[in-house]
This record gives C-alpha cells, sequence and structure tokens, in this order.
C-alpha cells in the first residue's frame, strides 16, 4: 500500500512506522496484543480519498437524548463497552473501547442497528495536515488589513480594519485559536496570553488536555494565524492583528498532525467553555 510522502513524514513524526507484518506481528495484531518495543499497533485502512487512516479500538458513540445517563450507561455495559470518556459537548455522548475480541467496524455496524445510539463513529489517527499558506518571500508584506492600491492590489479592497480601529480593538474580549501549537513567548503574543491555554498531550491512553503553559508545543503556522488575529500593536514588533488588545486563549490540539477528529472536537469544546475541563462541571 503506497503512502505518500507527507503522510509517511507526518506520521513518522508522531511516532508511527508503517511496516509490513510478519506472521507473529500479525498474529499480535488480530489477538489485540502489542508487540515488544511499540506502545500501541493499528491495522492500515484507505479512504476513498486514498489518504490512509490508522484504525483503534475506540469508538465515537452517542445515545437518544431520552435516555438519563444511567440508563446509557448501563446500554454501553450491555454491548461490552468501556467507557473512556463522556464528551460535554452534546448529550448522552461518549468515547468508548470495543471489546478487546472485536473490530470497531463490526461494533460500529452492530451498533447502528440499535435503537438507543443515534451513531457509533469508528475512532481513526489520521494525518490533518495545515491549511495551504503561500511561501512567496513577500507574502507576510500583502495588503490584507489596509489596501492601498500598492503590491497589484486594488485600492480599499480590504477589510476596512483601520475605521474600525477608531471603535473597537478587541477590549474585554477572549479569542481562542486551535492550531498545532504556538510560540508563546513571541513578543507580540505574550502579553496577550490570559487563562485557559491548554494543549492536547498525546499519552499511551490517547489525546489528553493539559491546562497551562508548561512545555507548551510550538508551532510556526498557529503563531501566524494567532498573530493575524491577537498580535499586540504600537510595541515597535513587526505588525499587529486585528483585535490587537483581545485576550489570547491557545488551545493547540494535534502538534504532529496526527489524532483523531474526536481530539479536535474535544478542543473546539474546550474553547468555547474553558470551565468544562478546569472545573470539572462537564468532561471535555
Amino acid at each position: 500500500m503506497p503512502i505518500s510522502d507527507d503522510e509517511r513524514d507526518a506520521f513518522a513524526s508522531a511516532g508511527w512506522l508503517f511496516v509490513r507484518p510478519s506472521e507473529s506481528m500479525s498474529r499480535s495484531v488480530e489477538e489485540d496484543e502489542v508487540p515488544e518495543g511499540a506502545t500501541s499497533v493499528g491495522k492500515v485502512y484507505r479512504r476513498s480519498d486514498d489518504r490512509v487512516v490508522v484504525g483503534t479500538d475506540r469508538l465515537t458513540v452517542q445515545l437518544q437524548s431520552d435516555l438519563s445517563q444511567d440508563e446509557a450507561e448501563a446500554a454501553l455495559e450491555e454491548e461490552g463497552l468501556t467507557i473512556v470518556r463522556r464528551l460535554g459537548f452534546g448529550p448522552n455522548l461518549y468515547e468508548v473501547r470495543a471489546p478487546a475480541d472485536r473490530n470497531q467496524f463490526d461494533v460500529s455496524v452492530d451498533l447502528q442497528e440499535n435503537d438507543d445510539f443515534v451513531f457509533a463513529e469508528p475512532e481513526l489517527i489520521e494525518h490533518v495536515p495545515q491549511r495551504y499558506q503561500p511561501s512567496d518571500p513577500n507574502y507576510s508584506q500583502q495588503w490584507q488589513w489596509h489596501n492601498d492600491g500598492s503590491g497589484g492590489g486594488t485600492a480599499g479592497a480590504d477589510v476596512e480594519a483601520e475605521p474600525a480601529w477608531d471603535h473597537e480593538r478587541g477590549s474585554g474580549v477572549r479569542v481562542s485559536v486551535i492550531d498545532n501549537g504556538f510560540d508563546l513567548n513571541h513578543p507580540d503574543l505574550n502579553p496577550a496570553v490570559g487563562g485557559g491555554a491548554a494543549y492536547f498531550e498525546n499519552t499511551s491512553s490517547g489525546a489528553e488536555l493539559v491546562v497551562g503553559t508548561s512545555n507548551y508545543p510550538d508551532s510556526s503556522h498557529g503563531t501566524f494565524c494567532a498573530g493575524m488575529a491577537l498580535a499586540r500593536a504600537d510595541n515597535g514588533q513587526g505588525g499587529c492583528g486585528g483585535a490587537h488588545v483581545a485576550e489570547f486563549m491557545p488551545v493547540a490540539a494535534l502538534p504532529d498532525q496526527v489524532g483523531s477528529q474526536t481530539t479536535l472536537a474535544r478542543a473546539v469544546a474546550f474553547a468555547a467553555d474553558p470551565t468544562t475541563e478546569s472545573k470539572g462541571s462537564r468532561p471535555v
């Protein structure tokens, strides 16, 4: 199964290696055993767009909203599912682990036929690449905020930020940016960082949310995106962001660009309501 260079490099950076399994390794996968020297193992699948994903033993499931929490969790237990965590951004929404002797796709199909379940989606590890960003040497000097017609642009074809700044620059507003990571020591961003900073750390049991800035993952892409919104003004450093006095709440997810859609959803949920994790009211 050929794999694109960008996918192979991203997975390798995240600690995943693609190998043609030996007989003993194939047996380990079938028996849900982890070979010596590895922390996890998964089957590789190809999507319809030719991107590859790695299977896990987990699913994201939602049960009917008219079930109580006790009833929902009893239904999960009846199906032999182990709760990994309750997800706080939907009613009766859970991340669960499939029985050790069953394939996650087979479990998903069976659960779809159970009237107690709204959906059951296999959780897959995938490469989530950054969006396209031009590499032209003068890209950082392009107009965006105030277009005076230089550089081949059309004068006035901009977001009219300068007139808006006469009225509002983001005071009292908290802006959360979700990306692979951020340089929180950047002089244009560091003064903006407020409470609620968090990142997802890859562990042997999956992605775990860490609240704080210690050992925070760095990314030039995230730093650039945050700067577009929040870079401080009038400090003699580079340019400025659209909301250059707003508070910055960074949330880093998939620092190596490899992970699951569930982790991204948890990042959005935490950014929308940071108290869900720090105060324990609703799990993310």
